[in-house]
């Protein structure tokens, strides 16, 4: 029996035809509706759509310029050695009633004169000024005069009248007097140079002028009188200020004073000082006796406690204690007022205590009061 034998061609022919069969097929599958594609893209989640990398954006498309200004981060950082700024604070009773100044534009490179509104002058020499670089200011610059002269404005300035050993003395009068440039730099005064002061003359009677960095701790600056002439000076005038309450504004000042002539002043002593800033005319107080006192009042950082004598012109500050507030070195046979200031979560409070000669102090009754309320009051310790 014979068996059939396919030819090999035959058999490839079929195979061929049999391929072409199932292409056909499958072009003749119905397509899909192009609704239904559109609606499946909508509904698709991003993360199944091809992205798109970049793999050349680290690549400049052209040159940088060689000339423009970069920035060199370790150029701008911090030196070491300068110290990192102080967190702000809370805000202090005295930051509030501290009495406002006066501001005089001047030119530095002639004679000047500022009055004050309570009567304070100052002179200024020529070329007297010097920036932190030891140059001559030569452009503008402002002035600063702020005058406490009476018992309550120095009480409210936070003014301590203790010699440099701690010793107490009478207080006349104190000023500040300050120079900046129009952009706010400090500056001070040359060596050799001076300004003048002229004082009302029962504020400065028998009394040395004093400097200090914060009105608590003072030292005996030399007690040169300036002659009453000299050379000409130009007049800044301001206008009037305003109250002890409000926000002290910049006076408005002559630009082009007029000059005028220096001429003495019947019964003004003019006194000199090599130095800016805090300036108080005191005088040692010599009394009997070496008492103390203490003062039961919880001590805390909001609070202050002065011990005033009214006569005398003596503000003394109480030494925060476990058991309160301690004063040293203290006469027998004076009348004393103490007076307690606290400021603590935007609130003022105020406490005052009369003390006969020879009493013991209570513990301080603070009573919450306004700034205006504070100021009449310490008005009325004459």
């Amino acid at each position: 029996m014979r068996t059939s034998r396919l030819n090999p061609v035959l058999l490839g022919a079929l195979l061929l035809g049999a391929a072409a069969c199932q292409r056909e097929t499958a072009a003749r599958t119905e397509k899909p509706n192009p609704a239904t594609e559109v609606a499946a893209a909508d509904t698709a989640l991003p993360a199944e759509a091809p992205i798109a990398t970049r793999r050349d954006w680290h690549r400049l498309t052209r040159r940088t310029n060689p000339r423009a200004p970069l920035i060199r981060y370790a150029a701008v950082r911090r030196p070491a050695s300068l110290p990192a700024p102080a967190l702000p604070t809370e805000a202090r009773l005295f930051d509030l009633t501290l009495k406002p100044s006066e501001f005089f534009r001047i030119d530095p490179t002639q004679p000047a004169e500022v009055r004050g509104r309570e009567g304070t002058t100052v002179r200024l020499p020529a070329g007297a000024l010097l920036d932190a670089r030891q140059q001559p200011a030569q452009e503008p610059v402002w002035l600063e005069l702020k005058e406490c002269l009476a018992l309550a404005d120095l009480l409210l300035s936070d003014h301590v009248s203790t010699g440099p050993d701690g010793t107490p003395m009478q207080a006349g009068g104190m000023v500040l007097v300050r120079a900046v440039t129009s952009k706010g730099q400090a500056l001070h005064l040359a060596p050799g140079a001076a300004i003048e002061l002229s004082l009302p003359a029962e504020l400065h009677a028998g009394r040395q002028l004093y400097h200090s960095p914060d009105r608590q701790h003072w030292a005996a600056l030399p007690n040169d009188v300036a002659p009453e002439s000299g050379p000409a000076y130009a007049q800044a005038s301001s206008t009037a200020g305003s109250s002890i309450l409000d926000t002290p504004a910049e006076s408005s000042a002559s630009s082009n004073p007029e000059p005028l002539a220096a001429l003495a002043e019947p019964g003004a002593d003019w006194l000199r000082s090599p130095e800016l800033g805090w300036l108080s005319c005191l005088r040692g107080w010599h009394t009997e006796g070496g008492n103390q006192l203490l003062v039961p009042t919880e001590a805390d950082d909001h609070t202050v406690v002065r011990l005033v004598y009214p006569e005398a012109g003596v503000i003394l500050a109480g030494q925060p204690q476990a058991a309160g507030y301690a004063f040293q070195g203290l006469p027998t046979q004076q009348r004393a007022v103490l007076v307690g200031l606290r400021y603590e979560g935007g609130n003022a409070f105020l406490a005052v205590q009369s003390l006969a000669p020879g009493d013991t102090a209570a513990p301080l009754e603070f009573r919450e009061v306004s700034l205006a309320d504070i100021e009449q009051r310490l008005q009325e310790l004459r």
